[in-house]
């Protein structure tokens, strides 16, 4: 029998119980399980749903031999001293499955010389031999045929038709990746081209023609669907008008649930784990948008995207197909064969970048989590040097919530996926992520994605959140929604993306910005003037809300001059009512705490890890304050408590932690926290 989480903080019978079966409360003290036998649970949970993941991965038994690529050796006769001819060009595309022009185009460029093709698909071609020709496919092979994900051959190339990249994709493990484009270099022009061009009215032109061309057998270009427009792109005016908040806690639940998310769930790991597949997986939205993020296929700014969960409450309903997830703009109830699922959660997923320059980003995200999935490629060891350094950033910001994924293990043996369970859990051993269930996915194959919801649901609650303060928001990116060329009438105000820690916003409620618009005197000393303006709207992606409450990401709508907004200028500020947020600090006292030794930062083998030295006064520090990222110069340090002098003023309050990076070799590496004890305040325009 399948194991499955415990409800989350919520005493519950055992599944054979007949109150689990027919709804009948009994009233029974359960026996708290010693630790040994709770790490034999969960080491049982993770045989049963690895073994069920191996049965959907290989449901004919053992897994079959790799698919090897025999290509034949090429033939190339010498027509001239100077030209080469590939008598059996056609058949090496043949058996890549790619085009003749696509792999002429790719060997032109590599030894910037001019090529053609025949009627029989021989290659001419200038200045090669069948060595390198040799090298030339082979390395074709493994930029533009090979699946790096599962190795796969059965892959082809798709050009975007709104961003103009080209992909690969995979119809193994729908894997997907940008490739780089074959351009052919340009060609010498000569004076008497030039002349005759001129003459003939026609500009000269020094690339060479032809135009690279999609496969006739296995590579298409086709058009893909519209890109993922930004939440901005979709958020309307609301007339403000008296909005009265539900008073009754199902009431506002069930109100909540249905238009914004009530969980922030942070996405961590090291860089290529598989984070963004994930949410894609969860949410069926890429995370990745922006141009450098698809070029590149990593994730440099933080990737947002909702989700809501949905349990069949039917007792024949199997588990852990008892669970499935939708888009935000999905219903509250979802119909799937003769099953009828009701909605459970609405969470808010935070894809966090692995790589290791883009810490501070990472840590931003961390900001506004109630909880984390911390992502570890089977195929790889464990753990990776942002491994470390994320579960670290979490531990700093105080998340007791994690759930450990075992990703790509359609991609490694059996023995191999359980010697990393082990190490997996020595190398969590001690820290927050102790006793955290492990749980083996294949976020590409979408294999386990119903078991992760069920523990989203039942491992993770939702936390207490305070509706009765004043509201305050953590910004954690802005943005402009008015499209180039729109009319004066039709601009509408900057809008500001983030979560709310406590209280109610209400569309059409006056709000202020903290610290705002940054400016010095004449005399060079800093000053602040906050923004004031008014809720227009407010919007969780495409929803619509009369009023926001904490958790999960929002959008609001302002009058601000949208060139204040743009480009995630507002970026590490506080959003709340007029009057009500906290105060303004250029200096911060501060109670530190060091690691003992450096993360992030790959040690030789059999080597430890750099310790990391004290903190010396003129030493400067990147702080991570909330969702802001910030410079500081320490002016003086006794014992644990350091006094820092801040880069920008940063809106927070007293006993608000923070993370410490020091510069190590020419990156920024988390080495501390601390909490704030008091600080010198800014005056306000």
């Amino acid at each position: 029998m399948m194991m499955m989480p415990p409800k989350a903080d919520e005493p519950r019978e055992p599944e054979d119980s007949a109150s689990g079966i027919f709804g009948l409360k009994k009233k029974s003290k359960k026996k708290k399980p010693t630790p040994d036998e709770a790490q034999a649970q969960l080491d049982q949970s993770y045989r049963s749903l690895f073994s069920a993941l191996q049965d959907m991965l290989h449901p004919d038994g053992e897994p079959s031999e790799k698919e090897k690529l025999k290509l034949p050796p090429p033939e190339v006769t010498k027509p001239n001293s100077k030209t080469a001819c590939v008598v059996n060009f056609g058949s090496i595309c043949t058996v890549i499955n790619r085009s003749a022009e696509h792999v002429a185009a790719f060997v032109q460029t590599e030894l910037g010389t001019t090529s053609s093709l025949d009627e029989q698909r021989s290659l001419r071609v200038q200045y090669a031999n069948p060595k390198k020709m040799e090298q030339l496919i082979r390395r074709y092979v493994r930029d533009y045929v090979v699946c790096q994900a599962c190795k796969s051959l059965n892959t082809s190339l798709v050009r975007s038709a709104t961003s103009r990249l080209q992909f690969l994709q995979c119809a193994a493990c729908n894997c997907e990746r940008t490739v780089a484009p074959i351009e052919r270099g340009f060609l010498a022009v000569g004076r008497g081209e030039r002349r005759r061009a001129r003459a003939g009215g026609v500009g000269a032109t020094g690339t060479a023609t032809g135009v690279v061309q999609g496969s006739t057998a296995g590579v298409h270009c086709e058009q893909e669907s519209k890109a993922d427009e930004e939440m901005d792109s979709e958020a309307e005016t609301v007339v403000p008008g008296a909005v009265e908040t539900a008073t009754d806690g199902a009431a506002r639940r069930s109100l909540v649930d249905e238009k914004q998310a009530t969980l922030n769930i942070g996405i961590i790991g090291h860089v290529a784990h598989g984070k963004s597949s994930l949410v894609h997986a969860l949410t069926g939205t890429k995370t990745q948008r922006h141009k450098a993020e698809l070029e590149r296929n990593i994730t440099i700014k933080l990737g947002y995207a909702n989700a809501k969960i949905y349990q069949c409450k039917d007792p024949e309903c199997p588990r852990p197909g008892n669970f499935l997830t939708r888009g935000s703009p999905t219903e509250d109830v979802v119909k799937q064969g003769k099953w009828s699922y009701e909605l459970v959660r609405h969470v808010s997923f935070v894809d966090c970048p692995g790589h290791d320059i883009l810490m501070a980003t990472m840590l931003n995200g961390a900001a506004v989590m109630d909880a984390a999935l911390l992502l570890i490629a089977g195929n790889e060891p464990c753990p990776q040097p942002q491994t470390s350094e994320h579960l670290a950033a979490v531990e700093i910001m105080k998340l007791n919530k994690i759930i450990i994924l075992q990703n790509k293990i359609d991609l490694v043996k059996e023995t191999a996926a359980l010697q990393q369970y082990e190490d997996i859990k020595a190398f969590v051993k001690g820290t927050v992520a102790d006793d955290s269930p492990i749980v083996p996915v294949s976020a590409q194959l979408r294999y386990n994605i119903d078991v992760v919801a069920e523990y989203i649901t039942n491992y993770i609650p939702v936390p207490v959140r305070d509706f009765t303060s004043d509201p305050k928001m953590m910004v954690i990116r802005s943005f402009d929604v008015n499209k180039p060329g729109e009319e004066v009438q039709d601009l509408r105000g900057g809008v500001a993306g983030g979560s709310i820690l406590c209280g109610v916003l209400r569309a059409g409620q006056e709000i202020e910005i903290r610290p705002g618009i940054i400016s010095r005197t004449a005399s060079g000393a800093m000053k602040c003037a906050p923004l004031r303006s008014r809720v227009v709207s407010l919007f969780a992606e495409t929803n619509d809300l009369q009023y926001a409450v904490p958790g999960g990401l929002i959008g609001v709508g302002t009058l601000i001059d949208p060139t204040l907004t743009r480009a995630d200028r507002l970026l590490g500020q506080v959003l709340g009512s007029v009057g009500t947020l906290p105060q303004i600090f250029t200096e911060i006292e501060v109670s530190y705490y060091l690691l003992r030794r450096l993360l992030g930062v790959k040690a030789a083998e059999g080597e430890k890890q750099g310790k990391v030295q004290k903190l010396a006064k003129g030493e400067i520090l990147l702080l991570n304050i909330g969702s802001t990222t910030t410079g500081g110069r320490i002016i003086a340090v006794r014992a644990d408590l350091a006094k820092i002098s801040l880069t920008t003023p940063v809106c927070t309050a007293e006993s608000e932690k923070i993370a410490l990076s020091r510069r190590v070799d020419k990156h920024w590496r988390l080495i501390g926290w601390g909490e704030i004890r008091r600080g010198a305040q800014i005056d306000l325009d």
